[in-house]
């Protein structure tokens, strides 16, 4: 405890620093500059549209009438097929742009963990004044997570969430105008990052907290900014719409379609099993343990930050279940990536409270050395070992289509595991080959493809893997039709690959 008293500042910052040199490092080690999902994707698309000083990029007109499969998901575009965007909120990709101005924009991961790590100590700190014991256990929990470390070595908005959460705590919980002013602002932030309910949610606890214990006007403050903020970024997409001469629209985001058609899913209670399985595996092996000891002890002090943190924490998962359990790609469970900061701080209070007695203060330390040794020596390469190996088929995948020989690649993506992510064109439509997806082609579409442009058929060789058994026989037979024809002459001869998942 001396030792972490004594040395606990400069060892936070050495290991948010480690953080963020392997986050920075893994981008291309792991991942080989690929982004493996659609999130992830549309975060290089926006990222590289705002590098070039846009909102929308323009759609090169021979192109126009194939965007619907040149970018099958998630894609903003306007009436005309003359300009086209991501329909996730513009933060998390401005923020890349800004980093790419100091050298890539692959640093934004690194550095948004790193700061959630040195944010974590600082309001550790504030909480435990007398404890800064505490502050180190609570920043070496974050620091020695595999999905933190994972996470990092993405495009994925999850660090900017987290970053930005623990920012907005700190300036919330403290008084003064200034600091609460500032805490709006990063509110506004936050709500913009790629979809917008995700911030007010975290935050919700802790206004009604506000409420609750007599701060009736504060909380209004905020409630009535956040009511604001959520308003304008919903109306975000028709502002940018209005910005390039066409009548306001604000359509919603294809993931909130999504996600309700999918809502109250039958097998939500096994997928939340599955999601809650991973984010303690790929924790420091006594974080989840330490939080759930911590949020037990906070409902007995129900003015503290801790419990509205237990209470966040209960409300997201409440809502994820009942609206999306399935989280698709991601390393642990990225839903909760923005609440890492409150599993950690929480533990930090279960561990105050546990080594409150010298002796078994004593074990405790030991148990913490042993479990962040286990976790950063064997757990963290093993998730690093799995991550690459997931990851490997699909960048192959995609470095095959890349060196097909043609101008069109037409990807059969349900022949495919995950074949609908190798759907992806930068959005100036410069680069060759240009990918289509196949079941979003018409017949008379692909034929005209075929006799104007060098086309190529990119399917899945092992069939035991597709996603044919999910299809109606109507689909199925309509895919075989398209597939013969996207394969007949003048086409190339299709590509086959296979999956090796």
């Amino acid at each position: 405890r001396a030792f972490a008293v004594r040395y606990g500042g400069r060892l936070v910052l050495v290991a948010a620093l480690a953080v963020s040199v392997v986050g920075f490092v893994g981008w291309w080690w792991v991942f080989q500059a690929w982004p493996l999902s659609g999130d992830e994707f549309w975060a290089a698309f926006d990222t590289d549209i705002f590098r070039h000083g846009r909102l929308m990029a323009a759609v090169p007109p021979t192109w126009g009438p194939y965007v619907h499969a040149l970018q099958p998901t998630w894609r903003l575009e306007t009436p005309d097929h003359a300009f086209w965007a991501s329909t996730y909120l513009p933060v998390n990709a401005g923020a890349r742009a800004a980093f790419a101005l100091l050298g890539s924009p692959a640093l934004a991961g690194p550095v948004w963990s790193a700061l959630s790590v040195a944010l974590v100590w600082d309001l550790a700190r504030r909480l435990w004044p007398d404890r800064r014991d505490a502050a180190f256990v609570a920043a070496i929990l974050l620091a020695s997570s595999a999905q933190l470390i994972l996470t990092a070595m993405t495009p994925y908005a999850m660090p900017a969430h987290l970053a930005l959460n623990l920012a907005w705590l700190s300036l919330f919980l403290r008084r003064g105008a200034l600091a609460q002013g500032g805490a709006i602002a990063v509110a506004f932030l936050a709500t913009g990052l790629h979809q917008w309910l995700f911030s007010p949610l975290f935050a919700a606890p802790f206004i009604v907290q506000l409420w609750a214990t007599g701060r009736r006007r504060a909380a209004l403050v905020h409630a009535l900014a956040y009511g604001l903020i959520c308003v304008f970024w919903i109306a975000w997409p028709g502002l940018v719409f209005a910005a390039h001469g066409y009548p306001f629209l604000s359509p919603s985001h294809g993931a909130t379609a999504f996600a309700l058609a999918n809502a109250l899913n039958p097998f939500s209670g096994g997928l939340m099993a599955e999601n809650l399985l991973r984010l303690t595996t790929w924790q420091n092996l006594l974080t989840v343990p330490l939080a759930l000891a911590g949020a037990g002890l906070a409902t007995r002090e129900r003015a503290s930050p801790l419990f509205a943190m237990a209470a966040g924490i209960a409300l997201i998962l409440v809502f994820l279940l009942l609206i999306t359990p399935f989280q698709g790609h991601g390393w642990g469970y990225r839903y909760l990536h923005g609440y890492l900061g409150s599993l950690c701080l929480l533990a930090a209070g279960a561990w105050v409270r546990l080594t409150a007695d010298e002796p078994l203060g004593r074990r405790a330390w030991a148990a913490f050395g042993l479990a962040s040794a286990a976790s950063l020596i064997i757990c963290l390469p093993l998730r690093i070992g799995q991550a690459k190996a997931y990851a490997a088929p699909q960048v192959a995948n995609w470095r095959a289509l890349a060196h097909a020989g043609a101008e069109v690649v037409i990807v059969d993506a349900d022949s495919l595991w995950f074949g609908m992510d190798l759907v992806r064109n930068d959005p100036f439509l410069i680069g060759q080959p240009k990918v289509m997806r196949l079941d979003a082609l018409t017949p008379v579409e692909i034929e005209a493809l075929c006799a104007t442009h060098r086309t190529r058929l990119f399917v899945g060789a092992d069939e035991a893997l597709t996603n044919v058994s999910f299809q109606t026989a109507a689909e199925r037979a309509r895919r075989t039709r398209l597939r013969a024809l996207a394969a007949a002459p003048p086409c190339a001869p299709p590509l086959a690959v296979g999956p090796r998942r």
